[in-house]
């Protein structure tokens, strides 16, 4: 299947289906916290603890690689919806959570595609919007960041789910493109 042809929504299902069915026994525990970059049409795969440096590292072996990215041992590469005191405390404490991560974002979605979308598309379309998933209360700001912060100062106890409006997701990892180095 021609990379053109996959949704992000594709490439997230056929990395985690790797990941869980070849590579997964493979490097957890060991590499838990750790980036994975997985070329879904190959299998193949690179580990670090940056990012940035796995997904280049497997793109210099397979440049024409449809890529997911992921963390070992985790359900994201990265977790909006919650502020950890600190980066070392982020590494041993988890907040008190009512829902799971998948409990999270069907709400958000829902919350977003029913309530929200009419009110907000197009106008403030590639705009990052914070939801609480309780209240339905949002906030819409040109930075991820700024908009879960301002809901935060308004709802302390707020769940909340980010995205971006007008966008299937707020980032997208695993561009596939040429190179446009010189």
């Amino acid at each position: 299947m021609p990379a053109k042809d996959y949704t992000i929504y594709r490439i997230g299902e056929l990395g985690k289906e790797i990941y869980r069915e070849q590579i997964k026994h493979l490097v957890e525990p060991r590499e838990n916290g750790k980036f994975i970059v997985i070329d879904i049409e190959s299998g193949d795969y690179e580990i670090d603890g940056e990012h940035l440096t796995a997904s280049r590292r497997l793109w210099e072996r397979r440049p024409d690689s449809v890529r997911y990215a992921s963390r070992v041992g985790n359900l994201a590469a990265y977790h909006i919806g919650w502020d950890a005191p600190s980066p070392e405390e982020a590494k041993f404490t988890v907040p008190d959570q009512k829902y799971t991560t998948e409990e999270i974002c069907a709400r958000g979605v829902q919350i977003y595609q029913e309530q929200i979308k009419p009110l907000v598309e197009p106008w403030e379309n590639g705009k990052f919007i914070a939801i609480d998933i309780e209240s339905g209360d949002y906030e819409i700001a040109e930075k991820m960041l700024i908009a879960s912060h301002r809901l935060r100062d308004r709802l302390p106890d707020a769940i909340r789910f980010g995205g971006r409006v007008g966008y299937p997701s707020a980032y997208r990892i695993g561009w596939k493109g040429r190179d446009v180095r010189a």
